[in-house]
């Protein structure tokens, strides 16, 4: 999808930064050009999808009984002796 872009220089957007932030909340999008080059975007920000909702993975979820417990061959790693004796 091609977005189409108004251009407008640095000057101008600073002078009327409050009437471009309404035109961008209307929708519109402009580049910000300074010396003939594009230094910035101005668009309003996308829906995020992803947004964090309390309660919104509610269900999706599940946790093992012994998700607590380690397996014997890990725990007995905790005790193991893992430096070699002096000699």
């Amino acid at each position: 999808m091609t977005v189409h872009a108004t251009i407008v220089g640095v000057r101008e957007l600073r002078g009327k930064l409050s009437d471009y932030l309404r035109r961008v909340a209307a929708g519109e999008n402009f580049d910000i050009m300074s010396r003939g080059k594009k230094v910035a975007e101005l668009r309003a920000p996308e829906p995020d999808a992803n947004f964090r909702k309390p309660g919104a993975l509610k269900g999706r979820g599940w946790i093992a009984d012994d998700f607590d417990t380690w397996p014997p061959e890990i725990e007995a790693t905790f005790d193991a002796d893992i430096f070699p004796p002096d000699r």
